[in-house]
């Protein structure tokens, strides 16, 4: 079975923070709920790249329009959006990554992500 390593930065940190499995599953709720802009109970493809998007524009603090590893959530999540190396993560590479986890978590491949999708991804087995 595949790891897809979608909400590992979510979850990371609740554990670090001694956070529960309970609290983990309400975040992984509310997370679906934020990125499901227009609460028809799917993620599209535009509303996923829209929050992230956002995201992006409030971590880049100084307005450089680049991350820096320390405007980043982990190092290992820094190293895997920045493709070039040069130590700075762009736009462009936070759209790729964030739009690689979307393919993931999309398992049937038609641009949606359902709320049994997104669970899945998020590492609760639903069946």
């Amino acid at each position: 079975m595949k790891t897809i390593p979608y909400l590992f930065v979510v979850i990371g940190m609740l554990m670090l923070a001694g956070t529960g499995f309970a609290e983990v599953a309400e975040d992984t709720d509310s997370m679906f709920a934020k990125l499901d802009a227009n609460g028809n109970g799917e993620i599209t493809e535009k509303e996923f790249a829209e929050v992230w998007n956002n995201h992006f524009a409030r971590k880049d603090k100084d307005g450089d329009g680049v991350l820096s590893e320390a405007e980043w959530y982990t190092e290992k999540d820094f190293n895997a959006a920045d493709k070039n190396g040069n130590g700075e993560v762009t736009a462009e590479e936070d759209h790729i990554l964030h739009m690689y986890r979307f393919r993931h978590c999309d398992q049937d491949g038609d641009g949606i992500i359902t709320k049994s999708e997104w669970l899945t991804c998020s590492g609760y087995d639903t069946n």
